[in-house]
């Protein structure tokens, strides 16, 4: 059955290539949306900055922001060029009610790995123009059903350091600003596992280990000097996911990895494990 999971621009899922190219726009900046904020190009007129993302699944829609100012761009799927136009709005129609449009859109993938890659093309004309592209949000489609949701305090998860002077724990998440903070989670599951926690300009990146087997840092695309942020009141933000686990019991740690004294903070609010079978509600499609 498919079930729908959203992925926001400050997700460290998301890479921006290279982020020199991107910045975050602050309500501050775009009153138009006094209320959000989105990743957009910093205006250079030679094209290339990118946007990648990959999931486990079998569709993908990427919502960016409908501006008179967005530019051409290419759109690249499991390596593949599928869509080039001199206005992105030709890929999906008119801008929605909230702001955003549907950029790209692809369903009825097979159900496995895939990647999609936003690339900006070259202006005409010459010299330094406006932004090209801002990215909202993304939304991936997996045959799954949505199982144990497992809370910051429970008894599945494991913290270290244990003294918890170090820990900052409230209803919804807990927080550290110890470089060697971890978590550590067992759980049983037949398909995957998604991790949720909040993001502000004080967090670092951090490394996650399936049984056993370390993946890359995840870099949190909210800049030090960003003064937006999100916290305990904003909606918690999809900081890893692994749709693809085999049935069996697993382990997870999630390890914090800061580069910098400025931004030390790891925070978690749960995880959810993923089943195959037909229980739960099916998500609808987007528009």
């Amino acid at each position: 059955m498919p079930l729908n999971t959203t992925v926001s621009h400050l997700s460290p899922l998301l890479n921006y290539i290279p982020r020199s190219a991107w910045y975050i726009v602050s309500p501050a900046n775009d009153p138009v949306l006094p209320n959000a904020t989105y990743h957009a190009t910093n205006g250079s007129s030679s094209g290339g900055a990118s946007v990648t993302f990959s999931w486990w699944g079998t569709a993908i829609w990427v919502y960016a922001i409908d501006r008179p100012w967005v530019g051409p761009c290419c759109v690249f799927l499991d390596n593949r060029l599928v869509e080039c136009s001199g206005n992105v709005r030709s890929f999906g129609g008119d801008g929605g009610s909230n702001g955003t449009f549907v950029l790209f859109a692809a369903s009825d993938l097979p159900a496995a790995h895939h990647d999609v890659r936003i690339t900006t093309a070259a202006r005409s004309g010459s010299g330094i123009g406006g932004p090209v592209l801002g990215i909202d949000h993304l939304i991936f489609e997996t045959p799954l059903s949505e199982g144990q949701r497992i809370a910051h305090s429970d008894s599945a998860c494991t913290w270290a350091p244990a003294d918890t002077d170090v820990w900052q724990i409230d209803d919804v998440s807990r927080s550290t600003l110890l470089d060697f903070g971890k978590m550590e989670v067992n759980f049983t599951v037949s398909a995957g596992i998604s991790i949720y926690g909040f993001l502000d300009a004080t967090s670092a990146p951090f490394s996650v280990t399936v049984d056993g087997r370390t993946h890359a840092p995840y870099m949190p695309n909210v800049p030090i000097s960003a003064g937006n942020s999100s916290s305990s009141s904003s909606p918690p933000i999809l900081l890893y996911a692994n749709m693809d686990l085999d049935d069996a019991s697993h382990t997870l740690l999630l390890e914090n990895n800061p580069l910098s004294e400025a931004a030390t903070r790891m925070s978690v609010s749960y995880g959810i494990v993923f089943t195959v079978g037909d229980s739960g509600p099916t998500s609808p499609s987007p528009e």
